[in-house]
């Protein structure tokens, strides 16, 4: 009997120490497999970044910031209304030891903006102690992040204020517009006359459109989807896609336009 007594109080005794152990490797395993996160690694951070920067003595500086998952980085700039054709400038991406921000090394400090902030989409330009700019121009210190889905397609109107153009005549079902990455231009045509602006992606799908000029001539064809396709391209402020399909869309509103994406041989 004391025997037994014996035996169950060891086999007890092991299974309490087998337990013990079993919830400190459960403990250790969990502190083990903590992960800390931070731009670097939970965004989908590669890719081009786009945006006007503010300048003191012109419109603006179109900016462009592509970042590779190599760590390197490749920036093209333009001065608005300067004789200008854009500058090129590659360098190395340093990441800061919180994995929140980036230093574009390679730039002069002097002349380049050379460190910011990494977020959702976007990249914010830092001052020079590494802090948000803020202000009433805060939101132009912003480059947002190129949807390459939207971009550099021949998008061609098919629907306008809910009317389908199927059965119109040919010139005026030939609207399209392209949106072109390099100095954020949009070119198209209205069935008639040929258009061109500038245009910004934002955050949330916003788009917006502006600087449009078109050339004026007149068609003998219907020129009621011209004027339509102008007024939505003032109305806009953002978009959709679904596969091949983009629509124009303006707050709450009905979709003003849906376009095909059509490529070109």
């Amino acid at each position: 009997m004391k025997k037994t007594i014996f035996i169950l109080s060891v086999i007890l005794l092991t299974l309490g120490m087998n337990a013990c152990k079993s919830n400190k490797t459960v403990k250790d395993s969990s502190i083990v497999v903590q992960t800390v996160h931070n731009s670097k690694i939970s965004l989908d951070w590669e890719g081009t970044y786009s945006g006007v920067i503010p300048c003191a003595d012109c419109p603006g500086i179109e900016t462009q910031i592509s970042l590779f998952y190599n760590n390197t980085f490749r920036m093209t700039r333009k001065y608005i209304d300067r004789n200008d054709t854009g500058s090129d400038y590659t360098g190395e991406i340093q990441w800061d030891k919180n994995g929140g921000s980036i230093t574009l090394k390679g730039l002069d400090e002097k002349e380049f903006a050379t460190r910011y902030k990494v977020a959702e989409n976007a990249l914010i330009q830092l001052d020079l102690e590494g802090n948000v700019i803020t202000g009433d121009l805060a939101s132009k210190y912003i480059l947002t992040k190129v949807n390459m889905n939207v971009v550099e397609k021949y998008w061609k109107l098919f629907e306008i204020f809910g009317a389908n153009l199927k059965d119109l005549p040919p010139m005026a079902t030939d609207a399209y517009f392209t949106l072109k990455i390099e100095g954020n231009r949009v070119i198209g045509s209205g069935g008639c006359n040929n258009f061109t602006g500038a245009y910004q992606l934002e955050s949330g799908n916003r788009i917006k459109f502006s600087q449009m000029v078109s050339t004026s001539k007149m068609c003998i064809t219907n020129m009621e989807v011209e004027q339509k396709l102008n007024q939505v391209l003032g109305m806009a402020d953002s978009y959709s896609v679904n596969g091949d399909t983009l629509i124009l869309n303006r707050a709450r509103m009905a979709p003003l336009a849906r376009f095909e994406a059509v490529y070109l041989r």
